[in-house]
């Protein structure tokens, strides 16, 4: 991991009504991200992947972000 990048881990906290239960489709803004590339990870298979970013000012938004009911990571 490069000096100074920082995780986030993220996912979806409730009860499924349905199997599978239904992801949510979230856009998400880093303030003052610490790295140019931001990653997302799969901790289920170890993958990585350099996600498609947006800069805003000051932001790094990344929009279309799929979360589930296991956790994904991202490094930025």
């Amino acid at each position: 991991m490069a000096e100074g990048s920082r995780l986030a881990t993220l996912w979806v906290n409730r009860q499924a009504v349905s199997d599978p239960p239904p992801q949510q489709v979230v856009d998400l803004a880093i303030l003052d991200p610490a790295v140019d590339t931001e990653v997302g990870i799969d901790i289920l298979n170890g993958r990585e992947q350099v996600l498609a970013v947006t800069r805003e000012g000051g932001r790094a938004v990344i929009q279309g972000v799929a979360l589930d009911n296991f956790p994904v990571m991202i490094r930025f």
